[in-house]
């Protein structure tokens, strides 16, 4: 296979600006600049009872500042310089702010993000305005009292005794939202948005003179103390196994669910291993559950890398009947590649993965959300070379080495979410 590459788009240059780093890229197809503006600040850093603070405050960033009166006045700004792009979005781990301009318009983006940044109101009409609104967004995601109860117990059961067994989402809980104040925006905003605690992504039709305009966005910006989250020790589940009718959590289903995590400590940082095993197991399962024996429409098998932990999530509809059939199915597979079959389909999907990356017609919005998230887990952005470098090395052994580490039975919980006919 021809695994040479002319561009790479994930090669970026790195600087400092106001001893924050930005990482940038020019992208000779792009006409836009895309920006992301990222601290290391999520959910995971609420404090215990106002859980959802991290989220409340990335909705109060919208609501007006010294230079913009009031949410109106953002969206009209929003519209006229970043093409309706400007948006944010919490997680665990990070705030982001992105957005997206014309390169002519980037000066002044920049002049007027460091007023919506740096200079927010907090008011506390807004707060009691954004608190409806976030509440309204957790009971879509909740649907009901009961079924909160439930996910809550799960969370806790999965990672019991630690900050992953007391979050769900970075929304938070109704009654935290509840009793989340003024004074507490207002301080985890001073205490966290600081430069200690940031980095810049900037991808697109990007020149050395859009980089010193950066000190625009500065001119004003805090020093802080750095955010040292204490890492969490993730052992294993207080149970390995419940079973739950949908009707009685909440939920109710026309079909059972069937859903396994396993987790891990962390594997070393060739992902690329990961991946072809992930993308190994679901063509097996689909072959097997799907075209075979007919269990089931559709299934996932979704992985996540953390500093504390790899995680994989397992999950299927299917008859109340075959529960067993689909859990002795999955067991089987996972043994038969740790006795050394299914080496030949190893090999395809490891060519597969490899010709996608090489092929891969990537846009600037997905480099730019590909940088961000390598330097948030790796704390550098992979080069394309090494990722198909990494690829390279990968073997069938280490297929076999994952099953081994992964599916064990003390680190493995499942839940049956039985249908409402049952």
């Amino acid at each position: 296979m021809n695994t040479k590459i002319n561009f790479d788009p994930y090669d970026f240059s790195q600087t400092e600006i106001s001893s924050v780093p930005v990482y940038y890229k020019n992208l000779p197809w792009a006409n836009c600049i895309f920006i992301r503006i990222v601290f290391k600040v999520g959910a995971l850093d609420d404090p215990i009872g106002k859980e959802g603070l991290a989220h409340f405050l990335e909705h109060m960033m919208f609501d007006g500042s010294e230079s913009f009166p009031d949410r109106k006045s953002i969206v009209e700004w929003k519209k006229n310089m970043t093409l309706n792009t400007f948006n944010a979005s919490t997680g665990l781990r990070r705030t982001e702010y992105n957005l997206k301009c014309i390169p002519e318009n980037f000066e002044k983006v920049m002049t007027d993000l460091n007023n919506i940044i740096w200079k927010p109101f907090l008011k506390e009409e807004f707060v009691e305005s954004e608190r409806q609104v976030i509440t309204q967004e957790c009971w879509q995601r909740y649907k009901n009292e009961k079924f909160l109860a439930h996910l809550k117990e799960v969370q806790n059961i999965v990672y019991p005794n630690t900050r992953y067994g007391k979050i769900i989402i970075a929304f938070g809980f109704p009654d935290t939202i509840s009793s989340i104040s003024k004074q507490n925006l207002k301080d985890f905003y001073e205490n966290k948005y600081v430069k200690e605690n940031m980095f810049i992504i900037l991808t697109g039709k990007i020149d050395e003179e859009n980089i010193k305009h950066l000190n625009l966005f500065f001119k004003d910006s805090k020093s802080g103390v750095k955010n040292n989250r204490n890492a969490e020790n993730i052992t294993k589940p207080s149970q390995n196994r419940i079973e739950k009718s949908s009707k009685d959590i909440g939920n109710p289903q026309k079909q059972t669910e069937i859903l396994k995590i396993f987790y891990s400590k962390p594997f070393e940082k060739n992902t690329s291993k990961i991946l072809i095993w992930r993308n190994l197991i679901y063509e097996i399962l689909m072959e097997k559950m799907r075209y075979e024996k007919n269990l089931c429409y559709s299934l996932s098998l979704n992985y996540n890398e953390t500093s504390e932990m790899s995680s994989f999530y397992f999950l299927l509809k299917t008859d109340t009947k075959n529960i067993k059939i689909v859990e002795d199915e999955f067991q089987s597979i996972i043994t038969d590649i740790y006795n050394g079959k299914y080496e030949d389909k190893f090999a395809t999907q490891k060519r597969i993965y490899l010709e996608r990356i090489i092929t891969s017609e990537r846009l600037s919005d997905d480099i730019a959300d590909d940088a961000l998230n390598d330097v948030l887990y790796f704390g550098k952005i992979k080069h394309l070379r090494e990722t198909i470098e990494d690829a390279l090395k990968v073997e069938f052994s280490d297929m076999q080495e994952i099953s081994k580490k992964i599916f064990t039975k003390d680190r493995t919980f499942t839940k049956i979410t039985l249908s409402e006919n049952d």
